[in-house]
């Protein structure tokens, strides 16, 4: 039989042992998968059993450790899972986990990450020095680790790996990215100064594995994560971790390829093109050099089609996936139906590794209503008892899921937008060119609607009376939100724009304009009018342009997209006085710096790019002749809209912006409990 997807979907043969396809799946997990507990939860893991069931042939988990305080971690480790590796009642659960991984045919890897003494690295290297040589992570390096903290060390790793392998783990995931670990530190030629044998950049990481694989045996599969490249001046290339994994024939089983560093290995439509990954061009250079040793290049890889093409022509031997899992807990049973355009598409929003590095600790999907609460579908989401007929007011992200998920229920659905086009608040994506994953998202929605067979009536604006009389036996509202302004002198004047007026029509503004609101929504316009040659000014009373953007994986794309434009500035800390339709005026005034503040020592954050001295630094007041002014304002639900429609049906729900205003998490998550209750 020939099968659609008969490459990423073929059994893999390493070391004698068998793959059961080419999927791969990362140590991801959403973190309110877990609550306090120090050993995984049954949400967790149910997690990872979802995964080997969803078609990840390895499913790598995060390995245990001693408890830490809470308190003193920094960043978003406050929240990330705390495993008490000195609790022998936790073991128990890890051997839980490899058998409902087993269960599924799947092989379960756990993630080792830090394994090296406090306060040492392979050279001695100060923070700053880190820093002037362009370490991604900036890392305080430490003293230098001695030879016989090294063998001690490589010793810990190997003991490690014989107890996971005796609670029933199959190999081992070692990490070596984004020089944020002894290993990928002692292979960069910038942090390796050492003189003796170490001074070999291969050495240590083949040591590491040649004990492991003495120990374990040839049948427990080794894994180097790994950047392709080092990616600053002087680090390591692709030619030189070619030669590494050439040398590690026989003793590295897989290289889980990463970019190099967590910005673009979680990458955007800022950072990103769906027909290129960057990780692909390191798996097929290795691959070409003729290395033995598997590829499973990671970040952006979700396209079925693509991953059947890349695996087929001989560019990567696997795909390393985690956000592809969970946007669709279907992702396995559609490749293997040949339903590839059936899978949910990610918006590359990165909300599911968490949101901003300093609470409130959350983290979800964006198009898996699903994600975090599958457990508790059978309360929250019984099966429908009988089919009922469901009217859907508006055609916006909200509008569109709730329409599908009742039609899924067996529902009759009629879906009515009052414009001629679906889309609602999502149609500026059309237009946007890094919003691409966006507007994937909402062309499936589209081709999903026709495809499970509800009536959409475009141009179409039932009154209540007449979805009264239709007969209906349930109403969503789904009406969204339109536009409003801040209240700011002189916003309401002829011939101010509203961002979602821009998109589409950005040839009817000026050259030079000036976008008053720096929130996510005000700097993305101002890009998609730069992108199309505009000369942009956004004014933010924040301290940073979009403040309200996810602040992990996210806003660093977005700052380095904005700060290699020379036709975009910006003014931070600038209250709006005033504007026109051609001019605008607001004062600079930046607050004074808190005593103490600062970046505590040791401290580890992704690159945030500084951004560019502008124009409007200094404190001040300052008036901008210009074009076109665009005035964001947010927006304000259509509440009357919708509950006009209360009372037309037995049952009647309000879901999306026009009940609160939010991003497509809300609006998902809103239509799906929605019309599970129908």
């Amino acid at each position: 039989m020939d099968r659609k997807y008969k490459n990423a979907l073929s059994p893999l043969a390493v070391q004698g042992v068998v793959l059961k396809n080419r999927l791969y799946g990362t140590k991801g997990l959403p973190h309110f998968q877990q609550g306090p507990e120090t050993y995984p939860s049954e949400n967790v893991i149910r997690y990872y059993a979802g995964l080997a069931k969803n078609g990840a042939a390895v499913v790598t988990v995060k390995g245990m450790a001693p408890l830490r305080d809470r308190s003193k971690l920094k960043g978003d480790s406050r929240h990330m899972t705390m495993w008490d590796i000195n609790d022998p009642a936790t073991h128990n659960y890890f051997a839980q986990i490899a058998e409902v991984i087993h269960y599924y045919g799947s092989k379960a890897f756990i993630n080792i990450q830090r394994q090296q003494p406090d306060g040492v690295n392979i050279s001695e290297l100060t923070r700053e020095d880190a820093m002037k040589l362009g370490s991604p992570m900036g890392m305080s390096t430490g003293r230098e680790i001695t030879v016989e903290e090294i063998k001690k060390m490589i010793a810990d790793l190997v003991d490690t790996c014989k107890f996971y392998q005796d609670l029933g783990f199959d190999g081992v995931n070692l990490y070596a990215s984004y020089q944020a670990s002894i290993y990928a530190n002692a292979f960069s030629p910038l942090i390796n100064k050492r003189t003796d044998e170490y001074g070999d950049r291969c050495r240590l990481i083949l040591e590491a594995f040649e004990e492991i694989k003495k120990a374990c045996g040839k049948s427990f599969l080794t894994e180097l994560q790994f950047s392709g490249e080092e990616g600053v001046p002087g680090g390591y290339t692709i030619d030189d971790t070619i030669e590494l994994l050439r040398r590690g024939e026989g003793i590295i089983d897989i290289v889980h390829i990463r970019a190099i560093n967590g910005d673009l290995a979680h990458p955007t439509g800022l950072n990103s093109e769906k027909e290129a990954p960057i990780t692909l061009a390191y798996s097929e250079a290795i691959k070409k050099a003729g290395v033995k040793v598997i590829t499973a290049p990671n970040g952006g890889y979700q396209d079925a089609d693509l991953i059947d093409k890349w695996i087929g022509e001989g560019k990567m031997d696997m795909a390393a996936m985690c956000r592809s899992f969970i946007c669709d807990f279907d992702y396995y049973e559609k490749m293997l139906d040949g339903r590839g355009d059936d899978i949910t598409p990610c918006i590359r929003c990165n909300n599911c590794h968490g949101i901003n590095f300093d609470g409130p600790w959350h983290s979800f999907c964006s198009v898996n209503p699903e994600m975090g609460i599958k457990s508790r579908l059978d309360l929250l989401a019984p099966p429908a008892k009988s089919v009922k007929k469901v009217a859907v007011i508006g055609g916006g992200p909200a509008g569109m899921r709730a329409a599908l998920v009742a039609r899924q229920r067996g529902h009759e659905v009629t879906l009515f937008e009052k414009k001629g086009v679906l889309g609602g608040q999502l149609i500026h994506a059309d237009y946007a060119t890094f919003k691409w994953p966006l507007k994937n998202y909402k062309d499936w929605l589209v081709y999903q609607l026709d495809k499970q067979g509800v009536e959409v009536k475009l141009n179409c604006a039932p009154t209540p009376e007449e979805i009264s009389a239709a007969g209906f036996d349930a109403v969503i509202a789904a009406t969204g939100a339109k536009p409003k302004m801040p209240g700011i002198p002189g916003d309401s004047s002829e011939g101010i724009w509203s961002p979602i007026d821009v998109f589409g029509h950005e040839s009817e503004l000026g050259k030079k304009v000036v976008v008053v609101g720096g929130s996510e929504t005000g700097v993305e316009t101002a890009l998609y009018l730069a992108d199309n040659g505009h000369d942009v000014t956004v004014i933010t009373r924040q301290g940073q342009l979009a403040s309200d953007a996810n602040q992990i994986h996210y806003i660093g794309s977005l700052k380095e997209y904005y700060n290699a434009k020379d036709n975009f500035t910006y003014a931070v800390n600038a209250s709006t006085e005033s504007v026109t339709d051609k001019s605008v005026t607001f004062t600079v005034r930046k607050p004074p710096m808190p005593e103490g503040m600062g970046m505590p020592p040791g401290m580890m954050l992704p690159p945030m790019p500084m951004g560019k001295p502008g124009p409007y630094d200094a404190d001040g007041q300052y008036t901008i002749e210009c074009d076109s002014v665009v005035v964001c304002g947010g927006v304000a639900p259509e509440q009357e809209a919708a509950l006009a429609y209360a009372g037309c049906a037995r049952q009647f729900f309000i879901v999306g912006d026009c009940d609160s205003p939010g991003r497509v998490y809300q609006c998902t998550r809103a239509a799906y409990a929605a019309a599970s209750q129908i």
